[in-house]
């Protein structure tokens, strides 16, 4: 369970069963510990907005959008390098759509550490999440890849 507050409210990341390693996949992982996967103060605040509007639009719909959000970051532990690069001069970003959800959850990949940073609706420009990573990159965020 990851549990985390965001502006005035809190909200609990959950999953309701273990993360399951698909055999198909199994040949990828290697037999080190999974990553620490933390969630920027940023992302937090996405998710906690992103399943407020959610849930005013149908009820149960922020806490599946939660659920998604958990799944994905459990996934990260144990494959950090599963969504595709987004390559900038001196800093490596991934991304990771959500099943489900037009939202994607950008994130860098550091020793033994992932890093969730932005979770932003598809349809927001690309200016918006390259302003977004480019401010968290000035932080010092996102420098420390690995190049895998």
């Amino acid at each position: 369970m990851r549990r985390f507050a965001a502006g005035s409210g809190s909200l609990t990341l959950v999953r309701s069963r273990p993360f399951r390693q698909s055999k198909r996949l199994s040949k990828f992982v290697h037999d080190s510990a999974p990553a620490e996967v933390e969630l920027h103060p940023s992302a937090q605040l996405d998710v906690f907005e992103a399943a407020v509007v959610l849930e005013e639009k149908e009820l149960g719909l922020g806490d599946r959008f939660v659920a998604e959000v958990a799944r994905v970051v459990d996934a990260l532990a144990y494959f950090p390098a599963s969504g595709p690069r987004i390559l900038d001069v001196d800093t490596e970003f991934r991304v990771k759509r959500l099943v489900g959800f037009p939202y994607r959850v950008f994130y860098s990949v550091g020793n033994e550490r992932v890093s969730v940073l932005v979770v932003v609706h598809e349809r927001r420009s690309e200016e918006h999440w390259r302003r977004r990573l480019g401010d968290l990159r000035s932080e010092g965020l996102g420098r420390e890849s690995t190049g895998s």
